[in-house]
């Protein structure tokens, strides 16, 4: 297994090996749109990324 690369193509056989040990399928976890490289410096090993829902309230009062 790759160590520490951020291509793409280290990112990708890492989950590979994870859905293998695991029998998981982490569909979603691929699925981002931050490019690999920027990874670098944030964290170790990268597989993917998770998304979180966002959202706004309001209305708000700002002084």
């Amino acid at each position: 297994m790759e160590r520490q690369g951020y291509e793409n193509q280290h990112v990708m056989r890492r989950r590979a090996w994870i859905e293998d040990k695991t029998g998981c399928q982490l569909t979603h976890i691929g699925s981002y749109s931050i490019p690999s490289e920027q990874m670098r410096g944030n964290i170790e090993n990268p597989i993917g990324a998770a998304q979180m829902p966002l959202a706004i309230a309001g209305p708000l009062l700002v002084n």
